[in-house]
């Protein structure tokens, strides 16, 4: 199964912001106590809405408000190509947020 598939709670072949956000909220609360995951701090939260804003305003180049699997596909191509790329992916977050 594909990460997108994963990723595509509702089954339309695309991954929506709240999809998204389910996601990377998901990953960052892996392995934190459950009251601790159910209780993320808006800090945290508001860093993964611009997060998820960053990689929409970076992805969804028809801007349809969802990421199809060939916007995906295309990002991690292009990435994969060249080492540095990948650090555009996320803009602005990655810059402001990054190690």
């Amino acid at each position: 199964m594909c990460v997108h598939q994963v990723y595509d709670a509702d089954g339309s072949n695309s991954i929506e912001r709240d999809e998204l956000h389910a996601m990377f909220s998901s990953m960052l609360s892996a392995g934190m106590p459950e009251d601790s995951a159910a209780h993320m701090s808006d800090e945290l939260k508001e860093l993964i809405d611009e997060f998820v804003n960053s990689m929409y305003d970076s992805i969804d180049c028809d801007r349809s408000g969802k990421l199809e699997f060939d916007e995906v596909a295309e990002v991690i191509e292009k990435s994969a190509r060249s080492p540095t790329s990948g650090r555009s992916l996320g803009g602005r977050w990655y810059r402001q947020y990054s190690l």
